[in-house]
């Protein structure tokens, strides 16, 4: 099969100080993204078979939509989808996004191509593609926000000795 991979396209990445797996968990379990990107509130894959290629998403909230996913690794963290219909802001695309390891932690990048192009009349871009960016890089933004917040919390230490230890000189 060839791959279905968008490589070229409009792009927006987001550096995340997170494990990468738990950002992959944020795009590719459920009750994770709607935590996070805006106007969905519900996401329900459609079928008994485990997420991968050929599998249908409903997406409800702002408003509904299914996508397909036409491209899924997760050994490498990657997986290209394909909007048919408008959703809210977003017009009919692909899109591929990828999890990728930094040295500060996770790196998201989403790289999506319209399937009208997106363009004005004088094919510079349009209403469509910045309405994309927009919510590209809003979206990206909530997942950086509600990754490292849940980071960096702080843990509880009510029950931990180690403060006493330290007050006795231990």
């Amino acid at each position: 099969m060839d791959s279905q991979r968008i490589v070229i396209g409009q792009k927006v990445e987001q550096f995340i100080h997170t494990d990468p797996d738990t950002a992959w968990q944020a795009w590719t379990v459920a009750s994770e993204l709607v935590r996070w990107f805006p106007g969905v509130s519900e996401v329900q894959k459609l079928g008994d078979e485990p997420l991968g290629v050929g599998t249908k998403v409903a997406v409800k909230g702002a408003a509904e939509a299914e996508i397909e996913i036409l491209e899924f690794d997760a050994e490498h963290r990657v997986f290209t989808y394909r909007l048919p219909t408008r959703y809210a802001e977003f017009q009919p695309h692909r899109a591929s996004v990828q999890v990728k390891h930094s040295l500060t932690g996770a790196e998201v990048d989403w790289v999506l191509k319209l399937d009208d192009e997106g363009r004005s009349f004088f094919g510079i871009g349009g209403k469509a593609k910045r309405d994309a960016d927009l919510v590209m890089t809003v979206s990206l933004e909530k997942l950086k926000e509600l990754l490292e917040a849940e980071a960096y919390s702080t843990p509880e230490f009510e029950t931990d000795d180690r403060a006493s230890r330290w007050d006795d000189g231990a």
